[in-house]
This record gives structure tokens, sequence and C-alpha cells, in this order.
């Protein structure tokens, strides 16, 4: 999972990625509200940790708004930035370390799909989008083909049931469950991009 904060950062690492082609990209749309009340249930720091290695290098998850500097003042970074907590730092993890937060850089990357967009409108869930990437040649920047995203709301996962019944870990296993068809379905490599959209719309349709 690539934390990318602003939307020039997500293009800027897809340009200069060692696979830089035409090609679906997840992008996981999360409110650190969302991940501060996962941290206080004790149930998100180690599956965090665990998908981001079982994502690997070959499936990378965006996280917009999101942005690890290890060797850098968080504050020469974002100098305007109103952080959205205490110093900013809305998840540790063991590779990556500290990651901040950037509410402007986050809302700005989810208006600007929303003006790119025919049809997309965050609702303020939790979303994994599938949007297709357009490479350039000779290390420029390419773009987004916006005309048809991919949305899956993975609250509904969460809430689909009667939120009484379900205890929190097992909320969070029908998110993990549907990551771990994701990978297993990009790891794959094997179908065009309408067949894993369509094994992906199974997978979803499962859960609910």
């Amino acid at each position: 999972m690539n934390p990318v904060c602003s939307y020039h950062d997500f293009l800027e690492f897809l340009r200069y990625s060692s696979d830089n082609r035409d090609k679906l990209i997840p992008v996981l749309l999360i409110k650190p509200s969302t991940i501060l009340h996962l941290n206080r249930e004790g149930m998100l720091d180690h599956h965090f940790d665990y998908f981001d290695r079982r994502s690997g290098e070959n499936v990378q998850f965006f996280l917009p708004g999101y942005a690890h500097y290890p060797s850098l003042d968080f504050a020469e970074i974002f100098p305007n930035v109103r952080p959205y907590a205490k110093d900013a730092v809305a998840l540790t993890t063991r590779r990556l370390g500290k990651i901040y937060y950037s509410e402007r850089a986050f809302v700005e990357f989810i208006e600007k799909i929303e003006d790119s967009s025919p049809d997309f409108i965050y609702r303020g869930d939790t979303e994994l989008l599938f949007i297709k990437y357009l490479a350039n040649t000779d290390y420029k920047i390419g773009s987004f083909d916006f005309c048809n995203i991919h949305s899956y709301n993975l609250s509904r996962l969460f809430y689909s049931q009667n939120i009484d019944e379900i205890p929190y870990n097992m909320q969070l296993r029908r998110i993990s469950h549907f990551l771990e068809d994701v990978i297993f379905e990009m790891r794959r490599g094997t179908k065009n991009d309408d067949e894993l959209i369509s094994s992906i719309n199974s997978r979803y349709n499962m859960g609910l």
C-alpha cells in the first residue's frame, strides 16, 4: 500500500514506476476518523501491515491524502496544512514508519476525481476505486480515464447487516476477505480489465 498524498504525487509515482503501462489502479479512500476508530478497537495495525506486505510490489493500493517522509521534517513538507490529529500522524507501520495525513490533499484529490468523472460522487465512506491509468512515453506524466470508475463501498461490507449483532473483529474480517480476493485476482495477471472487474464484482457481491 502506497501513501501518495496529492494528485500530482500520484501521477509522478506512476510516471517513474518500473511497471509504467496502461492499467487499472486501485485507490483506497479512507478518512483518518475511520483509521482512528479502528485503532481504538485494536484492529488496524496488524491488518494494515499484513496487507501492505501481502500486496507487495506488483499490486499497489494507493492511499490519497497520506504521505511518509522518514528523513524530513513534516512542517517543511506541509507548512500550511492543518493537521487532523496531534502531529498529523494517521498510521505507524513497520515498513514505512509514520504516515502523515493532509486534509487539504485528501479533499483536493477527491474533488479532482469528481470534477473529471461524469458520475462519481464521494459519499464520505471508505471506498476502493479502480481507475484506468493511461501511461505516457519517455517518462512524461500520464493521465487517467475517469469515464468509467469502478467503486466498491467497503463501509457496506462493515454495515450491511445489523451492526449490533456483528462484533468489530467480524466486521473487519469481511473487509479482509474482500481485499484478499482483490489481491488474488490482480496477482493472477491473466485477465483483461473487463474480466478483472467482473471477477471483483462477483466477490464483492458475495460479501454483502
